[in-house]
């Protein structure tokens, strides 16, 4: 049986286990900052705004931290 590949290996660590979990609670903060502009913007009241806007943060969210989390956990996966 092949051993695992180092990218394989690094997926199923702790430490991408936190950046999974960490992904799981931006989304949700987006949801909740979305339905919080959804309530300040009367005008702007449909769900199609709302699913905009919460799609939106969570693209910013996810992108930025997620790609660095992930970029520093496997420097220091490899380092160890």
């Amino acid at each position: 049986m092949a051993e695992p590949t180092l990218l394989l290996d690094f997926l199923i660590s702790k430490e991408t286990m936190l950046i999974y979990f960490s992904c799981i609670i931006s989304a949700s903060v987006s949801v909740v900052l979305a339905e919080r502009w959804y309530r300040l913007h009367p005008q702007d009241k449909t769900t199609k705004n709302l699913l905009n806007m919460a799609l939106n943060i969570i693209v910013d969210i996810f992108g930025y931290l997620f790609m660095l989390a992930l970029f520093i956990s496997f420097i220091l996966y490899v380092l160890s």
